[in-house]
């Protein structure tokens, strides 16, 4: 019996060689995402600055990216998910717990008592390769998190800009709507001392209503950007009564290097990352499957039992599955097409990075083209031509209505001026986002080639 004793305890501790992962991984991999997340986007600084400070001043680009990583709870709500995945690939690269069983029969003449210890046959075996994949999913869910946060910090940039760009708006159509009101104003004048015609006081009093609906429309526009935004700082209550600082900076091309951008994406792409260790836990799980169809379902331990006449006997237990019905194939085959789709899709991603580099870039040169157009060129051009019409008028020569028209042209050629610029750094900012690591969900006119003013594409000087 001590021998049949001591072959038990060989098998119990060959059962017991490790315990997976340390519970510490987790809160490793959240600190680690945080840390590179803040290295990777532009304007996090990681200093401890309160939020009333950070408002204080009026709302800057810098001020709210600020606030959306370090004060909203958008990032604790990412490493909390970090958190709960990594648990979960934890708790699988460990052990299962071995069970315990225990069978009584009562005699008349005593009680016979079997008890027995059992855990899975192959467990030791492939908690390794059960670890080793349970590792590429962490560095696959640290990966997924630290671009999350970076397009967190992207996300609350670009919605900086539509709100600045929203206000510059507002303010040329206020103009416009000046404008048409002085234009008014003078019309009925004229036409209350009979020098004005009916019909040309009415198409000024039509264009100055058409310009107060424009103002009204633009000023509309601000509050959903506003709300946008309010939303990606995490901020209620009086803290909501903020002002932006500043306008959208003129050069969208300042101080960004183009230069070997398809290298320089694939290199910071967490995408690929991600996409990576997914494959090389893909590679580990179909190595654990291939051993798990051998003896699947099997199960070593102890059993012990004492008969009723007190004899008692302790020796090994082994319960085997047979594989009639089911040798494996199916999951063997499942996990092999798993790793191949995982690579197939590390390669496709590997394709859209540098795919997504270079249509950022020559979008971003095409619209600092024609932003330069359109100050160099359409914008003085339209401004000569209000300035003609106005000499015209004073000369007697045209009308007061055909004032507003040259300054509404005007208008309209600024407002171009301002989308370009607009798109500009909205195509700037999803190229600084990509060589942050994060691929960013490309718009349909980043996409296509398309823009709002089709007579401007193509100008280039």
């Amino acid at each position: 019996m001590s021998r049949a004793a001591a072959v038990s305890v060989i098998l119990v501790i060959a059962l017991v060689p490790g315990c997976g992962l340390p519970t510490h991984a987790i809160a490793d991999r959240q600190a680690d995402a945080w840390r590179e997340a803040q290295a990777r986007v532009r304007g996090s600084d990681g200093i401890a600055v309160s939020v009333d400070d950070l408002l204080a001043d009026g709302l800057s680009a810098h001020d709210a990216v600020q606030i959306a990583l370090h004060h909203s709870r958008t990032v604790p709500a990412i490493l909390a998910q970090l958190g709960v995945d990594a648990a979960a690939w934890v708790t699988a690269s460990r052990l299962r717990n071995p069970s315990l069983h225990a069978d009584a029969l009562f005699f008349g003449d005593g009680t016979e008592v079997e008890v027995g210890m059992l855990a899975p046959l192959l467990d030791s075996l492939q908690q390794p390769l059960r670890e080793a994949q349970a590792e590429q999913e962490l560095l696959a869910a640290e990966a997924t998190a630290t671009r999350a946060i970076v397009a967190v910090a992207f996300a609350t940039r670009r919605a900086f800009v539509d709100l600045l760009v929203a206000g510059q708006r507002a303010r040329l159509a206020d103009e416009g709507a000046t404008a048409a009101a002085a234009a008014a104003t003078f019309a009925q004048q004229l036409a209350a001392a009979g020098n004005a015609a009916p019909e040309m006081l009415a198409q000024v009093l039509a264009a100055h209503a058409d310009a107060e609906l424009r103002a009204a429309e633009a000023a509309d526009a601000i509050l959903p950007r506003r709300e946008v935004l309010q939303r990606q700082l995490g901020l209620f209550g009086p803290r909501t009564a903020w002002q932006t600082q500043g306008e959208l900076p003129a050069d969208p091309m300042a101080g960004i290097d183009l230069d070997a951008i398809e290298t320089r994406a694939v290199q910071r792409s967490l995408e690929l990352r991600v996409a990576n260790a997914r494959l090389a836990a893909a590679h580990q799980a179909s190595a654990w499957t291939d051993r798990a169809t051998l003896l699947p379902g099997s199960e070593v331990g102890i059993s012990a039992m004492r008969e009723s006449d007190g004899e008692a006997a302790l020796g090994p237990a082994l319960r085997l599955e047979l594989p009639l019905f089911d040798g494996g194939g199916a999951a063997r085959t499942g996990a092999a097409a798993a790793t191949g789709l995982a690579a197939a899709r590390l390669w496709q991603l590997g394709i859209d990075v540098r795919s997504a580099a270079r249509l950022l870039r020559d979008r971003l040169r095409g619209a600092a083209n024609r932003l330069q157009f359109a100050r160099e060129v359409a914008v003085p051009a339209a401004q000569r031509a209000t300035t003609a019409t106005l000499q015209r008028y004073n000369a007697m020569q045209v009308g007061a209505f055909d004032v507003i028209a040259a300054r509404q042209r005007e208008l309209a050629t600024s407002d171009r001026e301002l989308t370009t610029l607009a798109e500009a750094w909205q195509l700037r900012l999803q190229l600084e986002e990509l060589l942050a690591g994060a691929l960013p969900e490309l718009s349909p006119s980043a996409a296509t080639g398309a823009t709002s003013h089709p007579s401007t594409a193509g100008v280039h000087r």
